[in-house]
């Protein structure tokens, strides 16, 4: 029925869920609009990757008023369509090299993630005696990677989304009091990214919900619930395919010992025995198409221990009811209205996604909320002001006031200008609260106090797959007193044990300027230091005018927005072994160091010997957002409407006061658009013609990071209605210039879309 956007902080009413803004869709009841209502679109999505691909999009709406008493509808929609390849192979590791460089980790390849440094193989090998100490003393002090597999190799890229609901509307007394029984079930396939990239197959969400309503009052609730179905994690699936045909440790073992052969032997360059290496240790690797793949790739997508599968689990869901009461019609000075939610969770992952691997993990978040709005001049100035207050079973309570003002002059009311005041906060979410996923090249953990300790995983089990160097086995075991090559973690290492990524980086570059220089470089070491996770906060304040003026709309707005304790990631490196400070002193407890954690960590960190981990907290420092939008449009004539808007977002934060800290704004600085229309050109034939165009950005995830490109968009739709047969006719196209484009840094680059779509309304 209708779709409202109401921009900026809306925590004084909505909760925590609208810190950026919310979107009001209400839809249409079966008492007000009955009949049928359907539509067919058909299309092709054009790639350089994909080619080219067909897809459906259908749905059916029906309602029927039985009585008075007693109203009902029933929706299904259906698409069908392959998304766009994801097909960027430049490596995260070693930016600008390819796919020859020894230790390659592509974008959208996956398995190539399994890395050990290719001398500490060679030292193992030397200790079972499989080298010489010769040979191992060829092999360089650095990493190679596994070959891993496209992402196009791991998944058809077939989206597919069915969606079907249902509504029983009663009105027992015959008037506006109503009872509304609804249920929703989607089902489909797509592909998404969080920390890594998965195929979500066969995923399904149902709804069941019960609303009471009246002229001033309804009361409602719901339970959304959530199966993953066959759904898996691409990173996962090439690691796994790969070791179901070779074991790691077996795989770099024959990769070092081709190396140094034909180093020794056959007189290679570096680059033609890591070449000779890989092909040696590649031999029998399973090929995407093939039988052998094929049924790897079914063994592994359907095991969900991440050392052997990569399937995701989650059943989980939430209970949600809220509540609202307006007095209007009982209080005449001013229109009062007060409300409240309450909302349960309910994380089901079985451990695969949260730390819940012993049993379901619940918490609950509630909120009351009060407005108050007066109206004065002939009603021509509006006040609002509302708080409200909302408590999470995690964190201390939280008072979001509001207040704003709207004054419309002229005789038409036809100039309106606004201003406001507002705060708002969001709430850690459920990842950032208690996840504990293993994204292959970090662990995501989240700070819930309670979290940390359920969060466990145990490192090494042979040096030659690279988890644990030689050295690190010789320390764990001296620590122990009795053969050590294993080491268990859990998310105390991650948050009290772990030194800032940034500064392992600056350790790194000092000692390979500086060999054997290890003081100087521990010096350059910072300790981790961050509090758990807690709610943001915002103050906004916001302007506004939208007018008339001599025949052209005009649409004007400014914000300026103060973030405290800003939500986002800090990657950091925890030692398997040893204890993080930042003064180590490197006299006392040589050469065993057994009696010194602090230099046990540095030796940790020269060796490899460390876990990565993507920490979930709170940036000190104060954040900030400018923004402004202008909009205009103006009917040139009885036939044509132009129209057009800008809007400019800057976001500023001193990254040097908090250097590991990610804060992800991924906006970008400008965008434009503009549209030519007419609603009836000749007869019923109608078009629109639009362009948009944005600026570059920096882009930042917990997959990746990189510069989104600037990108100008032509879009155009031709429309031609029917009313004899309540028809409207429809054909378009998308990106009509064909230029690729990309708003996300991992997923595809955006195509061409072309369609035509027949609508039939009562």
């Amino acid at each position: 029925a209708s779709v409202e956007l109401l921009p900026g902080a809306s925590s004084a009413l909505y909760g925590a869920n609208a810190f950026n803004g919310i979107l009001f869709m209400n839809s249409q009841s079966p008492f007000e609009k009955e009949g049928v209502t359907a539509y067919l679109k058909y299309g092709q999505t054009r790639q350089a990757a994909a080619g080219d691909n067909r897809y459906y999009d259908l749905g059916v709406r029906a309602s029927k008023t039985f009585s008075k008493y007693f109203a009902a509808k029933a929706n299904f929609a259906f698409m069908s369509g392959t998304d766009w390849f994801a097909t960027d192979y430049s490596d995260l590791s070693n930016p600008g090299a390819d796919r020859s460089f020894h230790n390659y980790n592509g974008l959208n390849v996956y398995g190539d993630e399994a890395s050990t440094n290719i001398r500490n193989v060679g030292q193992t090998l030397v200790g079972l005696g499989l080298l010489s100490a010769g040979a191992a003393s060829v092999l360089p002090n650095y990493n190679v990677s596994r070959t891993g597999y496209n992402e196009v190799d791991l998944t058809d890229n077939k989206v597919s989304n069915s969606k079907f609901d249902v509504s029983l509307n009663f009105r027992p007394f015959a008037n506006d009091f109503e009872i509304i029984l609804r249920s929703k079930l989607g089902y489909g396939n797509t592909v998404y990214q969080g920390g890594n990239r998965y195929y979500l197959n066969n995923f399904m969400m149902s709804q069941q919900g019960l609303e009471v309503k009246g002229k001033n009052f309804f009361v409602r609730g719901y339970t959304t619930t959530e199966d993953g179905g066959k759904s898996y994690d691409m990173l996962f699936t090439g690691l796994n395919v790969n070791r179901q045909w070779k074991a790691d440790a077996t795989w770099f073992g024959q990769y070092a010992g081709a190396f140094a052969q034909s180093t020794i032997l056959g007189g290679l360059t570096a680059p033609q025995a890591h070449a000779f290496a890989r092909s040696v240790a590649d031999t029998g690797r399973a090929l995407p198409g093939t039988a052998a793949f094929n049924q790897a790739f079914s063994t592994v997508t359907n095991d969900a221990d991440v050392r052997t599968g990569s399937k995701l689990v989650d059943n989980s869901r939430i209970w949600h009811s809220d509540a609202n009461y307006n007095f209007k019609d009982d209080v005449k000075v001013a229109e009062i209205q007060v409300g409240g939610s309450y909302r349960l969770f309910n994380l089901d992952s079985q451990g695969r996604i949260y730390t819940d691997k012993d049993g379901p993990i619940r918490y609950n978040e509630y909120g009351i909320y009060t407005q108050v709005q007066k109206k004065l001049m002939e009603d021509k100035l509006k006040f609002t002001g509302s708080i409200r207050y909302d408590k999470a079973q995690n964190f201390a309570g939280n008072f979001s006031p509001r207040i704003s003002a709207v004054y419309s002059a002229g005789e038409r009311r036809d100039h309106n200008f606004r201003a406001s005041f507002q705060t708002g906060f969001r709430n850690p979410s459920t990842q950032d609260q208690y996840i504990g996923f293993n994204v292959g090249s970090a662990v995501l953990v989240g700070s819930a106090p309670d979290n940390l300790t359920r969060f466990t995983e145990t490192r090494g089990g042979g040096g030659i797959d690279g988890t644990i160097s030689p050295t690190g086995v010789a320390i764990l075991t001296a620590l122990n007193g009795a053969p050590t090559n294993t080491v268990t973690i859990n998310g105390n290492n991650a948050y009290f044990n772990s030194y800032t990524v940034d500064s392992v980086r600056a350790f790194g570059a000092f000692i390979a300027a500086n060999p054997g220089n290890t003081p100087g470089a521990a010096a350059l070491l910072k300790k981790t230091n961050v509090n758990f996770v807690q709610p943001e906060t915002v103050r906004a304040i916001e302007l506004g005018y939208r007018g008339v003026v001599k025949g052209f709309n005009y649409d004007l707005n400014g914000y300026y927005n103060m973030y405290n304790d800003f939500i986002g990631n800090l990657n950091v490196l925890a030692p398997l072994y040893g204890t993080v400070t930042e003064a180590h002193d490197f006299a006392t407890g040589a050469p065993t160091y057994i009696s010194n954690p602090g230099v046990q960590s540095v030796i940790a960190l020269a060796n490899g010997d460390t876990r990565t981990f993507q920490l979930y907290t709170n940036t000190k420092p104060e954040i900030t957002s400018l923004g402004f939008g202008a909009g205009i449009s103006k009917r040139l004539n009885k036939t044509f409407e132009l129209s057009g808007n800008y809007n400019f977002a800057e976001f500023k934060f001193d990254q040097a006061l908090d250097p590991s800290f990610e804060a992800g704004f991924n906006t970008p600085k400008h965008r434009a658009k503009a549209s030519l229309s007419a609603d009836k050109l000749i007869g019923d034939l109608g078009f629109n013609l639009s362009g948009r165009w944005n600026s570059s950005y920096l882009y930042q995830s917990n997959f990746a990071d990189g510069i989104i490109e600037e990108a100008t968009v032509i879009d155009m739709q031709v429309s031609y209605g029917i009313p004899s047969i309540k028809s409207i006719f429809k054909l378009g196209g998308t990106n009509l210039g064909g230029k690729e484009y990309r708003q996300i840094v991992g997923a595809g680059l955006i195509g061409q879309q072309f369609y035509a779509a027949w609508t039939i309304t009562p």
